[in-house]
């Protein structure tokens, strides 16, 4: 997809992982030096534009830890690709198989004067999680304009932080989020058309809770709930118009509740749908997106999920809303001894002034809903111009 892309002038924003193997990533690599002076693109590590992420790194490289001397990760995977041999009996061609295990080991230690309780207690605490994750993947080109894949893989998710922010962090029986999740879809390239579909799911162990508040009113541990169930589908198809124009567009419907209580877990939309042109020909480009975000449960609290009703007093939904982005710009190679190129790009957002008021937290009460509730105001149109260019 990314090199389909590439190929056809579109800015590409792509998740990990590049490639299913280093082959592939170095092919992805070659197209994008072709392009890299005409085309915007971006791998999905997106905390590294977080002020917090950036800030860290700052203190690291002023020295606020001491020399850096190692950085450790760990992974062991294993890729077979299977074309022309025997299944079930018969060669098929055009199938690839990908399976492996990685093994994940992550300690945290806090060792903090004050930490992000109310009390501002001090906090010195370890706690290391370790798991073994499989994962399998099959993927089979039917014809040369349709294909089909399936796959299969758990997942792994640290305690945050503020989950040993409590009285007594021995007394949590918090464990790490896991997760074991399927996807199956199709994929159909002809001419200029390109669709898609799939269907997802997701089981997700070790919902974490807040136990009873002391006097301070912070949690005394953090309890674990058995988990949520989330399941849907997506539909996504794109047409290249010529001379640079595309159109594309998507949407997807999801049901997330959670295993024990049934109740819809908060804050995951139930639908969302974009639509939108990419153009690039020449040295212009520009893009117009139009996203909508369907509404969600908002629960007071929510204690404990596994039993009915989650400990809440009242439930909401948040209103959906529309809103969307609107992006033109200008780039060119130069021949200057000094500079190589540049790029000139004006985005507005919000293009149509929405009003949009998310709907965050609510009272316990719908009585004192007026002065209770509490909203996120998203920004109204906004006006962004970047100059950018690319010294020898």
């Amino acid at each position: 997809i990314t090199n389909w892309s590439l190929n056809r002038g579109l800015h590409v924003y792509c998740e990990k992982p590049l490639g299913n193997t280093v082959e592939e990533a170095r092919t992805v690599r070659a197209n994008y030096l072709k392009n890299k002076k005409r085309l915007a693109t971006q791998i999905g590590t997106q905390r590294h534009a977080f002020q917090n992420f950036n800030r860290v790194r700052e203190l690291i490289r002023d020295g606020a830890i001491g020399e850096l001397k190692a950085a450790y990760a760990w992974g062991i995977g294993v890729g077979t690709q299977i074309a022309d041999k025997v299944l079930a009996g018969q060669p098929v061609d055009g199938l690839l198989i990908n399976a492996g295990i990685k093994h994940f080991v992550f300690t945290r230690v806090i060792d903090a004067q004050v930490n992000g309780t109310k009390a501002r207690k001090a906090l010195a605490y370890s706690h290391t999680d370790t798991k073994d994750m499989g994962f399998l993947s099959v993927n089979w080109m039917a014809t040369k304009d349709w294909s089909v894949y399936a796959q299969a893989a758990q997942g792994f998710l640290s305690p945050n932080l503020n989950q040993f922010y409590v009285d007594v962090p021995d007394q949590n029986t918090i464990k790490p989020g896991e997760t074991f999740n399927l996807q199956a879809g199709t994929v159909y390239h002809q001419g200029p058309w390109n669709l898609g579909a799939d269907v997802f799911s997701v089981d997700f162990k070790n919902y974490a809770y807040s136990g009873p508040v002391n006097s301070s009113g912070d949690p005394a541990y953090i309890g674990i709930a058995k988990g949520a169930k989330y399941e849907g589908m997506e539909v996504e198809g794109s047409y290249e118009v010529g001379g640079g124009l595309s159109l594309y567009a998507n949407a997807s419907s999801i049901k997330a509740k959670f295993k024990e209580s049934d109740l819809d877990v908060p804050t995951v939309p139930k639908t969302t749908m974009a639509a939108g042109l990419a153009y690039n020909h020449g040295p212009f480009f520009g893009s117009f997106d139009e996203k909508y975000v369907g509404s969600w449960a908002v629960y007071d609290t929510l204690t404990n999920p596994d039993v009915a009703g989650g400990g809440s007093s009242r439930r909401a939904d948040s209103d959906s809303y529309w809103i969307g982005d609107l992006a033109v710009g200008y780039s060119a190679e130069l021949t200057t001894p000094y500079l190589r190129s540049f790029k000139v790009r004006m985005q507005v957002t919000n293009v149509f002034n929405q009003k949009v008021q998310v709907l965050e937290a609510i009272s316990a009460s719908a009585a004192s809903a007026y002065t209770g509730d509490t909203f996120n105001v998203l920004p109204e149109r906004g006006y962004f111009l970047t100059v950018s260019g690319e010294i020898y």
